[in-house]
């Protein structure tokens, strides 16, 4: 692990600032002002500000502000880093699974801002070929022992991109002088409900949701359809009730810090659909059918459960609040139903996010 972010470092000098060499000066360095922010279970500001004194001792010309910003997700940790010093700013996004590791890859980066890059790497000399030496009576040629010979050169590191590293470990994405952009998710639900009122009697239905979002907000597009409910309204005569609904919401709420795999949700939406009713059985002289336009407003508090980067599960409920009651009747029997003024729901469902 260290080693990556060591070879991360290494990657991201020739944006950081220049070489060692460059800034060598008899001057001491000004003091560093560290700002750390960080869930409980990370180091403390104190523990790095130790390792920053440890890392830039002896430093004449390093950076003059820090500011690091812990946040906790789903698949680990992010944090936003700000070097200031005398090329600039520099800003870095930073990922990882273990918050440790992005308080030594502050650490690291800012190590190298200073011109603190890892020693050069040494190659295997080449060794000459030795020369044959006259043959001192014609019999046996002997050859002098190798020379010891000192390296003519070194290596450096070339000045490119930073070394690419897989997902379980540090990874980084930003611009020089500007914040990193948000990373999207995308996500496909598929959902069970089970409800009250809006239909007659208990009412069940199943959902399919489109989302996209970021860390803390999430927008779905989805449709949902109701089991048909068939009350009896008269001997002999029943009411057949289907609803079929489209879906808009948006989202909010943001990742427990002690608990990145939990996720509560309080999302609020608008839902528009088709309610249509048909009398059916002997009892009525003549079968008819209606349809009416359902509107209705959607307040659905949940709680995504995600133990794993691609899958979760996804509990809650809401109240519906139909936009206007909607009637039903009958001729010969009046009114056979009407809507109510609010229902409520719950649902459960599984979560496939996409990176």
């Amino acid at each position: 692990m260290r080693a990556r972010i060591a070879a991360l470092a290494l990657g991201l000098g020739s944006t950081l600032g220049s070489p060692a060499g460059a800034w060598a000066s008899d001057e001491p360095a000004p003091p560093v002002e560290l700002r750390w922010q960080a869930p409980s279970g990370c180091p403390t500001d104190v523990e790095v500000g130790q390792r920053l004194a440890v890392a830039l001792g002896g430093v004449t010309r390093g950076p003059t502000s820090i500011e690091a910003s812990i946040e906790a997700e789903p698949a680990g940790y992010v944090g936003t880093v700000v070097l200031r010093g005398p090329w600039g700013q520099t800003t870095r996004e930073l990922r990882s699974r273990s918050c440790g590791t992005l308080a030594d890859a502050v650490v690291l980066l800012a190590s190298v801002s200073a011109g603190e890059q890892p020693p050069a790497v040494v190659p295997e000399p080449e060794l000459e070929p030795a020369e044959a030496e006259p043959e001192p009576n014609g019999s046996e040629i002997t050859e002098p022992p190798p020379r010891s010979l000192e390296p003519s050169a070194t290596v450096t590191p070339a000045e490119s991109s930073p070394v690419p590293l897989a997902s379980s470990e540090l990874s980084v994405a930003a611009a020089d002088g500007a914040e990193a952009p948000r990373r999207l998710e995308g996500s496909i639900r598929a959902e069970a409900r089970l409800g009250g009122r809006i239909l007659p009697g208990l009412d069940a239905g199943a959902g399919l949701a489109l989302g996209l979002g970021g860390r803390w907000w999430r927008a779905e597009l989805g449709a949902a359809g109701w089991l048909p409910r068939r009350p009896t309204i008269a001997p002999g005569a029943e009411l057949e009730l289907r609803l079929w609904t489209a879906e808009a919401r948006g989202c909010v709420g943001p990742a427990l810090r002690r608990a990145p795999w939990l996720r509560p949700l309080g999302c609020a939406g608008l839902e528009v659909g088709a309610l249509r009713g048909e009398g059916l059985g002997p009892g009525l002289a003549q079968s008819r059918v209606a349809v009416r336009a359902w509107v209705a407003g959607v307040i659905a508090p949940g709680l995504v459960i995600r133990p794993w980067r691609h899958l979760g599960l996804v509990l809650g409920g809401a109240l519906v609040l139909p936009v206007r009651n909607l009637r039903f009747t009958l001729d010969g029997q009046g009114e056979v139903y009407r809507t109510p003024v609010a229902a409520g729901r719950g649902f459960a469902g599984v979560e496939v996010f996409l990176p």
